[in-house]
């Protein structure tokens, strides 16, 4: 496991696609109010995006006076990615429409904090053992501030529902039910 050096800065991560719907830019926005209110933290974008969003998210780090502290990672190796999340103070999931919410349980199953804006994928996926808040700059900060730890207890519970045989004990009940 990799931790933070004593006083470095807080990295929080963005792991997923720079879609609109995601709301990369409120996690640029939280960066830059939880920065004025603590004067410290960096963000990292993990995951695919194209020049235009990198462009948009770059341009929005200016304005809000972050820009050395946004940083883009692209596509990583799942060993870097690990590396990634062990350094990591907590994940910003601020995304106010999801399927399901991948990066916020593998955040949990490695033990790294969920700051998720309260949506029902987020509900489902992560609920309480994330930290859920309203969709607003100013809520995610807050939370940024004190990201509440995973428990073994947690990360027990979330390895089991989302296991392989639990998935395909999943799937096949659906098969079952659908087909009679």
């Amino acid at each position: 496991v990799i931790e933070r050096a004593p006083g470095a800065e807080p990295t929080f991560l963005f792991v997923g696609a720079l879609d609109s719907h995601k709301q990369p830019g409120l996690a640029v926005a939280a960066l830059a109010e939880f920065r004025r209110v603590h004067g410290a933290g960096k963000l990292t974008f993990i995951g695919p995006s194209g020049p235009e969003s990198r462009a948009r998210l770059k341009q929005l780090a200016g304005a809000a006076g972050v820009t050395d502290q946004v940083g883009f990672l692209g596509r990583v190796s799942d060993d870097q990615l690990d590396a990634e999340f062990a350094a990591a103070a907590a994940l910003l999931c601020t995304s106010r429409i999801e399927g399901f919410g991948l990066p916020g349980v593998e955040a949990l199953l490695r033990g790294v904090p969920v700051i998720a804006v309260d949506t029902p994928a987020a509900r489902e996926t992560v609920g309480s053992a994330a930290t859920l808040v309203e969709s607003s700059a100013e809520a995610i900060a807050a939370a940024m501030a004190a990201p509440i730890p995973v428990s073994d207890v947690t990360r027990q519970m979330l390895t089991e529902r989302f296991s392989l045989r639990a998935t395909a004990d999943s799937l096949w009940a659906v098969y079952e039910r659908s087909l009679g």
